[in-house]
């Protein structure tokens, strides 16, 4: 029988491995210039091409691979988005980091990006 320390011990290990899971669901891809950027229709969202030559990773099965794509709704949507427009307006590369498994109006979804 295991006490209660051994529960609560095994319980924050479990924790820990579910944690990692998820921080480790995302793919970097290679940095690559933004040629263009897509917003609205009839949402709050954004959605970039990088250069030519450079495929969209789709790690997450989405159904389109025309660019990354990222809504209000998600964590760190301003931040992104202010990231994108100094990054084009500048022609600088970015690295543009995706989820692993989400995806939205079928396509990978923006985590973070840096340049």
């Amino acid at each position: 029988m295991f006490s209660k320390r051994k529960l609560i011990a095994l319980g924050l290990l479990a924790g820990c491995s579910l944690l990692q899971g998820v921080a480790m669901a995302q793919t970097a891809a290679a940095p690559a210039t933004i040629v263009r950027i897509h917003t609205g229709w009839d949402a709050e969202q954004f959605r970039i091409e990088t250069s030519a030559g450079r495929p969209v990773l789709n790690p997450a099965n989405c159904l389109r691979t025309d660019g990354y794509i990222l809504h209000s709704s998600f964590a760190g949507y301003q931040t992104n988005y202010q990231l994108v427009l100094a990054a084009y307006a500048q022609n600088k590369p970015v690295t543009v980091t995706i989820s692993n498994s989400t995806c939205w109006n079928d396509r990978p979804v923006i985590l973070g990006l840096a340049f």
